[in-house]
C-alpha cells in the first residue's frame, strides 16, 4: 500500500485513526481500482481481514463478535476485583470459572502461580478470555499469602482498566462500590469499542459499494453527535 496508509488494529485503534485509514482506503480504490482489496485486507491486523476479501456481511457479523466478547472479557476482569476485594478463596473463583466456561480445563498450576505470567494481558483486548483468568489467580493466591499490598509493585503493568479496579481494591474500597465504579467504566468502554466496531462495518461495506472518499469521511464522522451534517 501506499507509504501514507499503513496497518491498523481496529480494537486498539483510536477513533481518528479508523476514519483516516477507511478515508485512504477508499481513495485508493478510487484511484487505482479494485485490485487494492488484498492489500486493504492485509492491512487489517484483525479478523476484519477475512471481510474485505468476501463479504460485507461479515464484517457485521465480526462486529457484533468483537463486542460480545469485548464485553466478556470486562466482566471477567470485574469478576477479579470483587473476588479480590470480597477475599474469596481462589479455589472458589476457579470453581466459578469451571462453571463459566463448562468443558475448559484450567490448570492447578495457575492458582499455585507465585507471580500472573503476563500483567498485559489483564485486558479487556486481550485476543483469549482465558489470559485473563490465567493471570487473575494468581493474583488471588498472592494476596493470600502476602497480603493486598502485594499487588501494589504491579499496577503500574496493568492495562488502564484493570489498573484503576485493581487500585480500588487496594485503597479499601467496598466490593458493592468498586463493582458500580467499573460497571460505569465498563459502558463507557463498551460504547466506544461498539462505536468503533460499527464504524469498521459501515466503512467496508461502502468501499465495497464503491462510494465517494469524502461521502464515507462524512458518514463515519457522523457517528459522532457534534459533528455537523455536510451538504453536497
Amino acid at each position: 500500500m501506499s507509504k501514507q496508509h499503513v496497518d491498523i488494529e481496529i480494537l486498539s485503534a483510536s477513533e481518528d485513526a479508523i476514519i483516516d485509514f477507511w478515508f485512504a482506503a477508499a481513495q485508493m480504490l478510487r484511484r487505482d481500482g479494485q485490485k487494492y482489496y488484498t492489500q486493504i485486507g492485509e492491512s487489517l491486523r484483525d479478523r476484519f481481514s477475512r471481510a474485505m476479501y468476501r463479504s460485507p456481511d461479515l464484517a457485521e457479523i465480526l462486529a457484533l463478535s468483537f463486542l460480545r466478547d469485548y464485553r466478556q472479557k470486562i466482566d471477567l476482569l470485574r469478576m477479579a476485583m470483587i473476588a479480590l476485594a470480597s477475599e474469596v478463596a481462589p479455589e472458589d473463583l476457579l470453581a466459578f470459572y469451571q462453571e463459566l466456561f463448562p468443558g475448559q480445563r484450567f490448570p492447578e498450576k495457575w492458582l499455585s502461580a507465585s507471580t500472573p505470567p503476563s500483567l498485559a494481558n489483564l485486558s479487556e483486548l486481550t485476543e483469549n478470555p482465558l489470559d485473563i483468568i490465567q493471570n487473575t489467580l494468581p493474583l488471588l493466591t498472592m494476596v493470600k499469602k502476602e497480603g493486598i499490598l502485594s499487588i501494589e509493585p504491579l499496577l503500574v503493568e496493568m492495562p488502564d482498566y484493570a489498573r484503576l479496579g485493581f487500585q480500588n481494591v487496594l485503597d479499601g474500597l467496598y466490593p458493592e462500590m468498586i463493582d458500580s465504579i467499573m460497571k460505569r467504566k465498563a459502558e463507557t468502554l463498551s460504547g466506544i469499542m461498539e462505536r468503533k466496531l460499527r464504524m469498521t462495518a459501515l466503512a467496508i461495506r461502502r468501499i465495497h459499494e464503491g462510494i465517494n472518499p469524502r461521502i464515507l469521511q462524512d458518514e463515519l464522522l457522523a457517528f459522532f453527535p457534534e459533528y455537523p451534517e455536510q451538504d453536497y
